[in-house]
Parts: structure tokens; C-alpha cells; sequence
């Protein structure tokens, strides 16, 4: 939306003198705040506007802007419509055929207003409010620096009047800030660092603790997601903790442990750890090579147990025996 400024004025400006009585701009004592007439930067193609013409869109804004800073809640007068426009009859008809302005009557005086102005601009009592607002609130400025100022100002007559050869130890000092009355003072605020970035020292222990180092972008974004839904970051890095000490313990390979980004995306430092040797370890040795328990090496078959025809076959298992019987084997031997 295009806002058109309404007029206001600033105190360091010169007096402007109004092109036509009765079109003087209405100053006020706070040169911050002004009022303006909004108008939606898709004006142009409205169907109203387009019906009305251009020349009755010039009074229309003009106006505009006059009632927005008198305040008179978008009533035009016939006489105000005459000064902006010398045509203001025919264009004000135009723009109350197109459904832009109403004929009204206001103290006795003829004139129009705008149609549904309370909809798209602020009400005369609203912007009452603000400046009272903003009034109250320079005034609570300014009394804060001329106290300062009158204390400087005393110390410094008694210092060239040589009653006071030294500063006065009360008048403040200008290294540290003041906290006379606090108006423009605020405790500060504890920084807290973002969740998961490079200053977060949760996101940094539960990166040291995690046994597999990949996927560090999106494991930010899934530690910061886990923060932002209050999960508690002590809880995790001990499920991270825990995790990295049943790898070692299980000596799982490498390849087979979790992404950190799938680890906390599952919440999986909710899971309970298995007691240990319930799982023997993935890389653990084969029975039956060097060093392994006599209680891990492979079984023997017993003699009575060994097929008479192949021998290291079990009798009613043999493999060899039954090919025999369906006759998919051709040669049978003894050492076979």
C-alpha cells in the first residue's frame, strides 16, 4: 500500500503560508508524528477509479489529504472542493456516480464524504490518542535531560565563582550511565546461543560424544528442531553417550552405526540400552581359529553317528546319500 503524506509540518521549518484560506495544515507540537492518507497501489485499476476519470481522481486525492490532516473523518466541504478545484462540481459528481464520494451535509454546510473512509483510514480519535501518546512521551524526555543538564550546569557556575575548586563529587558521571529516574535504561539481556550453532555448548558435547562424525549440516538442523520441541539437551547427550559405549562395547562396525541426523530425527536416546552379552559382538572371531575357547570350537560328529559311505557326513543326513537315491549323482565314492 502507497501512503501520501497528509502535511505535517516540523518545528525547524519555516511558516509556510497556505495557498488558499482554509487550507491551512494542521501542526502539531510533536514533529514525529504526522498524519497521512493511505491509498492501495492497485488504485489505478480499480473499476471506480477508472469510471471516475483522471481528473476527478486529482480532487479525490487532494481531498484526501486535506481531510486526513484536519481530522474531520473524510467530509469534504463544497467550499474546500472549490479551492482545490475550479471544475469540483462536475468532478464531484463523477466521483459520486462512481461510488466514491456521498452527498452530505455536516454544521449546515454542503459537501461530500468519502465512502467507507473508517474501513481504510485511521479515525480522527485514533490519531488523537497517538499524539497524546507521543506528547507524553517527549515531555518524559525532556524533563529526563534537563535534570541532567541543570546539574551540570550548577556545578560548573560554582567552579568559575570559586567556591567549588574541584567537581562537585555528586554531578554524575559521564563514564558510567546514569539511572536517575531508568526511563532509557533496560538490564541486559543474557544471550542465549542459537540451538546447534558453532556457540552452543550442548550442540558441541553431543558432537564430541557421538561415535559417527557425518551428516553434521543436517544433524544441526535436528538438534535444533529436538531444542525447539523442549526436549532436554542432558538427556540426549547421555543417550548419545550411552549409544557411543554399547558400539565400543559390541565393536560394531563403522558402516553399521546410526547417522547422527536419523539417531535424533528417531529420538532414539529414548531407547533403553540391552544389558550387556546379550548381543555377542559383529567382528567377533570365528570358533574354531587360533586363540578362541575350547567351548567355541566346532563340534565333532561322534563315530557311531558318521554316514559308513561319506566320510564328515552325519548318518540319515548325508546329502551324498540321498542324491544317490534320486539318482542326480552318477559316480559315488567312498572319499568323496
Amino acid at each position: 500500500m502507497t501512503n501520501f503524506g497528509a502535511g505535517a509540518a516540523t518545528l525547524d521549518a519555516p511558516a509556510r503560508t497556505p495557498p488558499f484560506p482554509g487550507l491551512e495544515p494542521l501542526y502539531t507540537e510533536d514533529t514525529t508524528l504526522m498524519t497521512w492518507f493511505r491509498v492501495d497501489d492497485g488504485l489505478h485499476a480499480h473499476m471506480k477509479a477508472v469510471r471516475a476519470g483522471v481528473p476527478a481522481m486529482g480532487l479525490w486525492a487532494l481531498a484526501g489529504s486535506w481531510s486526513s490532516n484536519q481530522l474531520t473523518d473524510g467530509w469534504v466541504p463544497d467550499y474546500i472542493a472549490a479551492r482545490l478545484d475550479t471544475d469540483y462540481r462536475e468532478h464531484a459528481a463523477a466521483l459520486v456516480r462512481a461510488g466514491l464520494w456521498v452527498e452530505d451535509e455536516q454544521g449546515g454546510d454542503k459537501g461530500w464524504r468519502f465512502h467507507q473512509w473508517g474501513e481504510h483510514q485511521p479515525s480522527a480519535e485514533s490519531v488523537l490518542v497517538k499524539r497524546e501518546a507521543a506528547r507524553e512521551r517527549m515531555r518524559r524526555v525532556r524533563e529526563h535531560r534537563n535534570a541532567g543538564s541543570q546539574d551540570v550546569r550548577a556545578n560548573v557556575h560554582e567552579n568559575f565563582a570559586g567556591s567549588a575548586p574541584n567537581p562537585d563529587p555528586t554531578r554524575p558521571d559521564l563514564k558510567e550511565p546514569s539511572s536517575s529516574n531508568g526511563l532509557f535504561e533496560e538490564p541486559p539481556k543474557p544471550s542465549t546461543p542459537k540451538p546447534g550453532s558453532d556457540d552452543d555448548p550442548n550442540w558441541a558435547r553431543f558432537w564430541a560424544a557421538y561415535p559417527k562424525k557425518t551428516s553434521k549440516k543436517t544433524a544441526r538442523l535436528r538438534w535444533a528442531s529436538a531444542i525447539k520441541q523442549k526436549h532436554d539437551p542432558e538427556e540426549i547427550i547421555l543417550g548419545a553417550q550411552r549409544y557411543a559405549e554399547r558400539v565400543k562395547r559390541e565393536r560394531i562396525e563403522y558402516r553399521y552405526v546410526k547417522h547422527p541426523d536419523g539417531w535424533l530425527n528417531g529420538e532414539l536416546w529414548r531407547d533403553e540400552a540391552p544389558p550387556p552379552g546379550l548381543y555377542p559382538p559383529m567382528n567377533a572371531p570365528y570358533r574354531g581359529q587360533p586363540g578362541v575357547a575350547e567351548s567355541n570350537a566346532p563340534r565333532r560328529i561322534p563315530r557311531q553317528d558318521i554316514c559308513p559311505k561319506h566320510r564328515g557326513q552325519r548318518a540319515g543326513r548325508c546329502g551324498l546319500c540321498r542324491a544317490e537315491a534320486h539318482g542326480t549323482r552318477k559316480e559315488v565314492t567312498a572319499d568323496a
